[in-house]
C-alpha cells in the first residue's frame, strides 16, 4: 500500500536530517539562535499568561467583581471594611459577597510552633469565589457567628505534605494562635486564593469570628463596626443578568451615605483585572510588555537570521536546484522539500528550547514587578505559551524557505549598486540592536551601580531570626521581661546579640514618627523609625559618631532617650549640635533626649532614589504601645545558620509557643532585597543580550551574504588590476553606511526603550547622548567590519578559480 504524499512528505523528512548532518556547522548556526529565541518566548509568554490569564479557580469569575475603597483625593486604591462590606452584601444586584485577609499565623503541628499564612475569610466566601474543596466541607454563614466552634480548611499542598493525603486530617485538631481549630476540609489543588499579590501562598482559610480569639488585641479594636479600619478585600458575585455597570450604579449610590469620609467612593472591578492589587497593574503591565516586546525583537532577529542563513545555503545549492528544476522538478515540488528542511530544523530548535523555558521560566518566579509587589505565581508549564512560541519557530522556518526559494527564482546579478532589501535587512538588525544594547548597557550599569553601593553596616556573619509575641499571647505588661530574658539566655551562647522590633534594614517597609523639636515646636516631621536594644549598632558596626549608643539601662524607669543617624541631625538641627537637644514623638507623654549619632546607612533597598534617610533609633525597652514581632540579630562567631537549633531551645524555655520563623543569614537578607529587583533586571537584560547576539551575528551573516553575491565582481575587478585593498575598502564604506542608517534609524527606538526600563525597572538610569552615540559608532564599526571581512575572505581567492567556478 503506497501512501502518496505521507510518503513523499517521509522521504522529504529523511533527506533533511541527512543534509543538516552534513553541514554541522549551518545547523548549529541556525538551530542554536532559533531555540534560544523560541526559550525565551516560551518563558515570557508562560510568565505573561501566570500574571494575566491563567485560571485562579474561581468558579465563573465573569460574574464576580472585585470591589475597593478609592481616594478621590489622592486617587489610592484602598481596602475596605466588614461595616462597608455589610452594606455591598446587601446590594440588589448582589448574589453573595465575601471580605478577607490575609495575615501570618502561629501554627503548631509539630514539635515546635510555626509561622504560616492565613486567610481569614466571612462566611459567604467560598459561595462568592465559587470555590468547592476536594475534601470535606467549605465554611458556611454559621461557621461565621459568634459562639461557632473553631474550623478551618486546609490547603492542599499542606494536606499533601504534612498529611501526606489522607483523609484522616479531616476531624483532626490543629492548634493556630493558641486556639483550637478543627479541620472540615481541603481546598482544590493550585488554588492560591482570589489575589495573587501575596508571596506566600495560604495553609489555612479560617472564619473572621476566631479572630478576637486567636489575637486578644482584636477584642479591643472592635473591627466589625468601625469603618476607617480599612484591612480586608471584597469580592462580590452578581446575579445572574447582572452588569458591572449596574453594580458600579448602586455602589456610587450608596457611597455618600456609608463611605467612611466624603472623599471616599466604592469602585468594582473585573476579577479579571484584579488578580493582583489595582495599584500594581499599569506597572506590572509596563514590565509585562517591555519583556514581550524586547522578546518579539529577539524572535524577530532569529527569524532574520534563519532566512540570511537560507539565503546562504540556497546559493550553495543553487546547481542543484537549477537541475532538479531542468530535469522535471515542480515548484511545488522544491518548496515541499525546502520547507520539510526548515520543518525539521525548527523542531530541532523547539525540542532543544522546551527544558530551557521551564527553567528560564522557573527563574522568572522570583521577579519583582515594583517596589515591595511580589506575586505568588503558577509557572508550570503552560501549553498555550509553548505552543505559541514554537509557532513562532515554525513562522521562522517558513519565512527561510520562502526567502531561499526566491534566491534561485530570480536571475543572479554581480553589479547591484543600489540599496535592496538585504542592504534593508542589515540596517533593520543594526537598529534591532542599538535599541538591545542600550538597554542591556543601562541594565549593567544599575547592577553595578547597586552592587557597589555601600551599606554602611556589616551584615557578614549575622544571623536573623523572627518571634510574634502578639500570636504567642504574651501580656503587654510582660513584653520588656521576656525579651529581657530572651536577650540574656541567648548572650549566655552568643554574646553579641541585639533585638529590634521594626522590620530589618534594608526593607521596602517604612516604620515613620511625627517628631517635634525643642528649636521648632509648631512643625512636625516625619522619620523612619526604628525601636532596638542595647547592642544593637555594635553588632552591625554601626559607629556611634557623637554621644552614646543605647544602654540596657534605657528602659521605662529611666529618662526617655534617642539616637539619629547623621542626616537626622542635619535634618533636625542643620549646622547645630543635637547631642543634650529634646524632641517629641507624636503620641507620646514625654519629650526625649538625643544621646547619640551614628553613621548613616541603607535603611530603604539598594537601587531606590532614597536608600539612606533620616532615621530615629529608640530604645525598645521604652516603646510606647504593644510590642508584637521582633527580630533578633545574632553574631554567634561561627557559622551562623549552625546556632539555629541552639536558638529554637531557647526561645522554647522562653517564650513557649511563639513559632520561630524568618530565619535567614542577614547577608542573604540583603542580597534577597537586591535579588527581586536583580532578577526583574536580569530577565530583561538576558532577552537583550540574546537579542544582541542574535542582531550581531545577523549582520555578519547578512555582510557575508550580500558580499558573496558579488564575489564575480571582485574577481573579475583583481584580475583587471584594481588592488584588493581598495575593493575590500569599499564593501567596507558601503557596510559602514548601512550601519550607520541603521543606527540613525535605531536611535529613537532605544532611547524611548531606555525611558521605559526607567520607568518600570529599579535603579535603572537615565541613557545619555554619548552612550547612544558610542552605542551607534560601535554597531556601525561592526556592520563594516562584517563587509571587510567577507570581503577579504573571498579578495583571497586567486580570480581565475572563481571565474572558472562561475
Amino acid at each position: 500500500m503506497r501512501w502518496g504524499p505521507l510518503e513523499a512528505l517521509w522521504r522529504d523528512a529523511q533527506f533533511a536530517l541527512r543534509i543538516l548532518r552534513s553541514n554541522v556547522w549551518f545547523t548549529v548556526a541556525a538551530v542554536l539562535p532559533l531555540a534560544l529565541a523560541i526559550a525565551c518566548a516560551g518563558a515570557v509568554l508562560t510568565l505573561a499568561d501566570a500574571v494575566l490569564f491563567r485560571a485562579t479557580g474561581v468558579k465563573d469569575p465573569g460574574r464576580v467583581a472585585a470591589i475597593y475603597t478609592v481616594s478621590r483625593a489622592q486617587g489610592r486604591y484602598l481596602s475596605d471594611s466588614l461595616p462597608d462590606f455589610r452594606d455591598i452584601g446587601s446590594l440588589p444586584v448582589v448574589e453573595s459577597a465575601a471580605a478577607y485577609v490575609r495575615m501570618p499565623l502561629n501554627v503548631r503541628l509539630g514539635e515546635f510552633p510555626e509561622q504560616m499564612n492565613g486567610e481569614i475569610v466571612t462566611g459567604d466566601y467560598f459561595r462568592a469565589a465559587g470555590v468547592v474543596p476536594a475534601l470535606g466541607r467549605a465554611l458556611s454563614p454559621e461557621d461565621d457567628r459568634p459562639g461557632a466552634v473553631p474550623v478551618a480548611l486546609a490547603s492542599y499542598s499542606l494536606w499533601e505534605s504534612r498529611y501526606r493525603r489522607g483523609s484522616s486530617i479531616l476531624g483532626s485538631t490543629v492548634w493556630i494562635d493558641g486556639v483550637a481549630f478543627t479541620i472540615v476540609g481541603v481546598m482544590p489543588e493550585g488554588y492560591r486564593g482570589a489575589l495573587l499579590d501575596w508571596y506566600s501562598d495560604p495553609a489555612f482559610w479560617l472564619p473572621v469570628r476566631q479572630l478576637p480569639q486567636m489575637i486578644p488585641s482584636f477584642r479591643k479594636l472592635d473591627f466589625e463596626n468601625r469603618r476607617e479600619l480599612q484591612m480586608f478585600m471584597m469580592v462580590a458575585r452578581l446575579r445572574p443578568g447582572a452588569t458591572l455597570a449596574r453594580l458600579q450604579a448602586e455602589l456610587d449610590g450608596i457611597a455618600p451615605r456609608v463611605a467612611a469620609s466624603p472623599d471616599l467612593r466604592f469602585t468594582a472591578l473585573p476579577l479579571a483585572e484584579a488578580r493582583f492589587f489595582p495599584a500594581y497593574r499599569a506597572a506590572t503591565l509596563r514590565f509585562l510588555w517591555i519583556l514581550i516586546g524586547v522578546t518579539g525583537l529577539a524572535v524577530a532577529v532569529a527569524c532574520f537570521n534563519l532566512a540570511t542563513l537560507s539565503l546562504a545555503r540556497a546559493e550553495s545549492r543553487r546547481r542543484e536546484m537549477e537541475t532538479r528544476r531542468a530535469v522535471g522538478a515542480s515548484a511545488a515540488r522544491l518548496f515541499q522539500q525546502s520547507a520539510v528542511e526548515n520543518v525539521v530544523l525548527a523542531a530541532c530548535a523547539c525540542a532543544l528550547a522546551l527544558p530551557v523555558a521551564l527553567g528560564a521560566a522557573a527563574w522568572l518566579k522570583g521577579v519583582q514587578i515594583t517596589r515591595g509587589f511580589q506575586l505568588s505565581l503558577d509557572l508550570s508549564p503552560d501549553p498555550r505559551a509553548l505552543g505559541i512560541a514554537m509557532l513562532a519557530g515554525l513562522a521562522a522556518a517558513l519565512c527561510g524557505t520562502s526567502f531561499s526559494l526566491s534566491s534561485f527564482r530570480r536571475p543572479r546579478s554581480n553589479a547591484r549598486r543600489r540599496p535592496s532589501w538585504r542592504d534593508a535587512l542589515v540596517a533593520a538588525q543594526v537598529a534591532c540592536a542599538l535599541t538591545v544594547l542600550i538597554a542591556s548597557a543601562l541594565l549593567a550599569q544599575s547592577m553595578h551601580n547597586l552592587n557597589a553601593a555601600p551599606l554602611g553596616f556589616e551584615p557578614r556573619g549575622v544571623l536573623l531570626a523572627s518571634l510574634d509575641l502578639l500570636s504567642a499571647n504574651v501580656p503587654r505588661d510582660r513584653a520588656a521581661s521576656v525579651i529581657r530574658a530572651l536577650l540574656s539566655e541567648v548572650r549566655t551562647e552568643a554574646p553579641e546579640a541585639a533585638i529590634t522590633t521594626d522590620v530589618v534594614i534594608p526593607t521596602t517597609m517604612r516604620t515613620t514618627l511625627d517628631v517635634l523639636t525643642d528649636s521648632d515646636a509648631a512643625k512636625w516631621r516625619a522619620l523612619a523609625s526604628s525601636h532596638v536594644s542595647d547592642g544593637y549598632f555594635e553588632l552591625l558596626r554601626m559607629p556611634v559618631l557623637s554621644g552614646r549608643a543605647i544602654s540596657p539601662g534605657d528602659d521605662t524607669s529611666s529618662r526617655p532617650v534617642a539616637v539619629l543617624n547623621e542626616s537626622a541631625a542635619r535634618l533636625l538641627w542643620p549646622n547645630q549640635n543635637p547631642l543634650g537637644r529634646t524632641l517629641r514623638v507624636r503620641g507620646e507623654p514625654a519629650d526625649r533626649e538625643v544621646v547619640g549619632i551614628v553613621r548613616d546607612a541603607r535603611y530603604r533597598p539598594l537601587g531606590e532614589a532614597e536608600a539612606v534617610t533620616p532615621c530615629l533609633f529608640l530604645p525598645l525597652l521604652q516603646r510606647y504601645g504593644t510590642i508584637g514581632g521582633i527580630t533578633l540579630h545574632i553574631r554567634p562567631g561561627g557559622a551562623p545558620l549552625a546556632f539555629v537549633p541552639t536558638l529554637r531551645q531557647i526561645v522554647a524555655r522562653v517564650v513557649t509557643e511563639a513559632p520561630v520563623y524568618g530565619v535567614e543569614t542577614m547577608q542573604e537578607h540583603v542580597e534577597n532585597g537586591l535579588r527581586q529587583i536583580r532578577t526583574a533586571a536580569e530577565a530583561t537584560a538576558a532577552v537583550s543580550l540574546l537579542s544582541l547576539f542574535l542582531a550581531l551575528a545577523g549582520i555578519f551573516a547578512a555582510s557575508a551574504y550580500r558580499v558573496a553575491q558579488r564575489r564575480k565582481e571582485i574577481a573579475v575587478r583583481i584580475a583587471v588590476g584594481a588592488r584588493p585593498s581598495r575593493v575590500i575598502g569599499a564593501f567596507a564604506l558601503r557596510g559602514l553606511f548601512i550601519g550607520a542608517v541603521g543606527s540613525a534609524a535605531g536611535a529613537a527606538p532605544a532611547i524611548w526603550g531606555a525611558i521605559l526600563l526607567r520607568a518600570s525597572i529599579q535603579g535603572v538610569g537615565a541613557a545619555s547622548v554619548a552612550a547612544v552615540v558610542l552605542a551607534a559608532i560601535a554597531l556601525s564599526c561592526a556592520a563594516a567590519l562584517a563587509a571587510w571581512a567577507a570581503a577579504a575572505r573571498i579578495s583571497r581567492i586567486q580570480p581565475a578559480d572563481v571565474l572558472r567556478a562561475q
